[in-house]
C-alpha cells in the first residue's frame, strides 16, 4: 500500500474513533445509531478505506470500555467492508444501496448474538437475538442505508472531492489549461450518457471499445473498464480508459491508453485510441487530449507509444505529428485501407 493510500486509511480510522466517542452513549449498547458507520460506504470510493475501518472499529471499542467488541465488532466490520467493496458497481438509479447491506446484515447478526448471549447472560433465548438483531439491523439502516449512500452519493456528485479518493493516484488527474483527462467514475454518468446519445457518425467506431455501452446499464460498463484495466478476457490486452473533461466537467471525448501490444495492435491499433464527442470536434481539442494521453502513458510506465490513423485520415495524422509522432511505417489491410504508424518517444 502507498504511502498516501496508508494516511487515506489512517484517516478514515481516526474519524471513524472521534466519531464514536464524540457521540457516545448512542455509539454502544443494544440500542444504538453509529454515526461513524456511515463511512462503511467508503469502501465503494477507495479500497483503502476496507483497513481503515476495521483499524478505527478496533480502537473505539477499545476506547469506548468494550474489550469483547474489539473482536467481534471489528470482524464484522471487516466482512462487511470487503462484501461492500465487491459490491460497489451494483447501483439502483445511481446510488449504492446493495453495498449498504453487508455493514447492515453482519452487524445485526454478529453484535446481535454478542449482546444476547454473551453481553446480557440473563439472556440466552433466540428470541433476544432476534430482538437484538432488530435494534443493532435499525441502527445500521439509519447509520449506513441513510447517511452512508447519502455521503457516498455527496462524495461523487462533487469531482474535487472524489479525487481525494482516487484508487490510482500515479493514474490521477492529468491537466492542460481548463481541460483535463480522468478516470471515469460514478459522478460522470450523465455526461457519460449524453455524450454517447448527441447526434453524430451513425455508428460508433470512433468510439473506443473500452468506452462503448453496447445497451449496458452504466454500472456495468464501469465494471467493463475495471475489467480491461485489470483482468482483460482473452485476446485483449490490459488498457486503461480516460475522459476528457474541461473545467465546467463537460464530457469531451475518451482515450484508451493499451498498457502493452499484441500483433494485431502493433499493425492497427496501437497503444493510443481516442475521440471526441461530436459537439467538441472542429475546436482543436484533439492535440491536447492527446497530449494529455501521453501523459497518463508515460505514468503507466510505457517508454514510447504507438498510434495509428488512416491515410486518408489528414487531420488525424496532423494531430498525431503535433504531439511529437514519427511515420515510420504503414499497413495495407485486407480491405485495401492503409494505415499509418507513428511512434512517440515518452
Amino acid at each position: 500500500m502507498s504511502t498516501r493510500k496508508m494516511l487515506r486509511a489512517a484517516l478514515i480510522a481516526a474519524v471513524y474513533v472521534a466519531l464514536c466517542l464524540l457521540l457516545a452513549p448512542a455509539a454502544y449498547g443494544p440500542v444504538q445509531v453509529r454515526v461513524a458507520e456511515a463511512l462503511a460506504l467508503l469502501p465503494v470510493l477507495c479500497p483503502e478505506a476496507v483497513a481503515g475501518l476495521a483499524v478505527g472499529c478496533f480502537f473505539a471499542n477499545l476506547l469506548g470500555g468494550m474489550p469483547l467488541d474489539m473482536l467481534v465488532g471489528t470482524a464484522a466490520t471487516l466482512l462487511a467492508a470487503v462484501c461492500t467493496r465487491q459490491l460497489r458497481h451494483v447501483r439502483w438509479r445511481g446510488l449504492p444501496l446493495a453495498a449498504a447491506v453487508p455493514p447492515i446484515l453482519f452487524n445485526a447478526v454478529f453484535i446481535g448474538a454478542e449482546l444476547s448471549f454473551l453481553l446480557l447472560p440473563a439472556g440466552t433465548g433466540a428470541g433476544l437475538w432476534l430482538l437484538n438483531m432488530a435494534t443493532v439491523g435499525a441502527g445500521q439502516l439509519i447509520s449506513c442505508g441513510v447517511l452512508g449512500v447519502a455521503l457516498v452519493w455527496f462524495i461523487e456528485k462533487r469531482p474535487a472531492l472524489l479525487r481525494l479518493f482516487d484508487e490510482t493516484p500515479t493514474l490521477s488527474p492529468v491537466y492542460e489549461g481548463p481541460y483535463r483527462l480522468v478516470l471515469p467514475a460514478w459522478a460522470h454518468k450523465r455526461e457519460y450518457l449524453a455524450a454517447l446519445a448527441q447526434p453524430g457518425p451513425a455508428d460508433e467506431d470512433w468510439l473506443p471499445l473500452a468506452a462503448r455501452r453496447d445497451g449496458r446499464s452504466y454500472g456495468a460498463v464501469l465494471r467493463g473498464m475495471q475489467r480491461l484495466r485489470t483482468n482483460p478476457p482473452e485476446g485483449l490486452m490490459p488498457s486503461t480508459l480516460f475522459f476528457f473533461m474541461d473545467d465546467a466537467d463537460h464530457l469531451l471525448g475518451f482515450l484508451d491508453v493499451r498498457h502493452r501490444l499484441n500483433e494485431e495492435l502493433s499493425r492497427v491499433g496501437g497503444h493510443i485510441g481516442y475521440g471526441l464527442v461530436p459537439s467538441a470536434r472542429g475546436q482543436h481539442l484533439a492535440p491536447v487530449m492527446l497530449r494529455l494521453g501521453l501523459q497518463q502513458a508515460r505514468r503507466l510506465g510505457l517508454g514510447r507509444v504507438l498510434i495509428t490513423c488512416n491515410k486518408t485520415n489528414l487531420p488525424s495524422a496532423a494531430t498525431i505529428r503535433r504531439c511529437g509522432g514519427t511515420l515510420t511505417g504503414e499497413y495495407t489491410r485486407p480491405d485495401g485501407t492503409v494505415t499509418q504508424q507513428y511512434w512517440v518517444e515518452l
